[in-house]
């Protein structure tokens, strides 16, 4: 076995694993590999959880305090 030998061996090995990478695509499983890329791809998005923070505080916070503000008033001034 010489260097040139391993690294033809390699290259065969190489071009096998390519070959079967590009067949593996073609199959659902290649398909369900491309929508779990396009899900990751989708949820890296940085300003989703700044959102939803900001409209959690806004409904949960203001909204509702508001609310509990405006119902003890009218208990208050029911009494």
């Amino acid at each position: 076995t010489t260097l040139v030998g391993l690294i033809e061996n390699y290259k065969v090995k190489i071009i096998g694993t390519k070959d079967s990478l590009v067949s593996l695509a073609s199959t659902s499983v290649g398909g369900a590999m491309a929508e779990v890329e396009d899900f990751l791809c989708n949820m890296n998005v940085s300003f989703v959880e700044r959102r939803y923070h900001e409209v959690r505080d806004d409904i949960c916070i203001q909204l509702y305090g508001g609310v509990a503000q405006i119902n003890w008033a009218l208990w208050i001034l029911s009494i």
